[in-house]
């Protein structure tokens, strides 16, 4: 297989030109081959020099990929007097694949590249081993293509829940939520969860029955959030959230009886008692004088 491959570039009229020194190992390593590095469209792992020696070990940490092929490119400013492993394991450390060894008879300044045919989608790391223990060794880049990117607005990503309080900070059951035209209930914890959501801003209103709306807008960047929306109370409202003007009837003089007024029903019944009464008398009286 191809072990390593050093990498110069010089510029001549403008145009970068890439030179490279194939340097052909006599053990073909199976399941790994390697790809040209104008080939890997990369993404980094690690963008700052890294330098060690003395048996030390490098992990680049979890990264996640897709499943399907994966290219690496290690780029080493300096080896020196040093054999470093180039591992790939998974996510309990367990190595899935060795990719190679770089060494000084690579060159002190060399590229390493390497291929695996076939990686499941999960989290994988690099590991840069020294195994001599003598060496001195300096590593520029590390790239890894298929690695799955978050660019932070995948839906499904992002939750948003509202709670709906009174004045006193008392949860309101029953409340409806209202995001731009999405209708949730709260329950008795007074809130409601919104699953799904994409980066943006929205509009939230909430009511309830004897409150008074209220609206807000709401920001969405990538992060699960928490509001809470309070409602205040709508005035003439009791305790109980009633009407205080119907709990005893309606205000006196408004056709019905309060407690300071009379009612045409009442009325009527009073005449009807005052003329039985008067009848009854004179009919006693009458009933006296024979």
């Amino acid at each position: 297989m191809f072990k390593a491959i050093t990498t110069q570039w010089t510029t001549s009229g403008g145009l970068a030109v890439l030179t490279a020194l194939l340097m052909v190992s006599g053990m073909a390593m199976a399941g790994v081959g390697t790809v040209a590095a104008d080939e890997i469209e990369a993404v980094y792992v690690n963008e700052e020099s890294i330098s060690k020696g003395g048996g030390t070990t490098y992990d680049t940490g979890l990264f996640e990929v897709e499943s399907g092929s994966l290219d690496v490119f290690v780029e080493f400013s300096e080896v020196d007097f040093a054999e470093i492993d180039v591992i790939l394991n998974d996510a309990d450390a367990e190595e899935v694949e060795h990719l190679g060894t770089v060494t000084d008879e690579d060159g002190f300044s060399t590229d390493f590249e390497s291929s695996v045919d076939y990686v499941d989608s999960g989290e994988y790391s690099l590991v840069l081993d020294e195994t001599n223990g003598e060496g001195m060794w300096t590593v520029d880049e590390i790239w890894v293509d298929n690695i799955v990117q978050d660019d932070g607005d995948d839906e499904g990503d992002v939750e948003v829940t509202f709670t709906v309080e009174d004045e006193e900070g008392d949860p309101i059951e029953d409340a409806t939520v209202d995001l731009d035209g999405d209708e949730g209930t709260t329950g008795s914890d007074g809130s409601v969860t919104y699953t799904d959501l994409e980066d943006g801003e929205y509009v939230v209103n909430a009511d309830a029955d004897s409150y008074e709306d209220a609206e807000e807008t709401v920001t969405i960047n990538g992060e699960d959030k928490e509001v809470t929306l309070v409602l205040d109370e709508k005035e003439g409202t009791g305790e109980n959230g009633d009407d205080e003007s119907d709990e005893d009837g309606d205000e006196a003089g408004g056709g019905g009886s309060g407690d300071d007024g009379v009612g045409s029903d009442e009325i009527i019944l009073i005449s009807a008692f005052v003329t039985i009464l008067f009848g009854f008398l004179a009919l006693v009286t009458w009933a006296a004088k024979q």
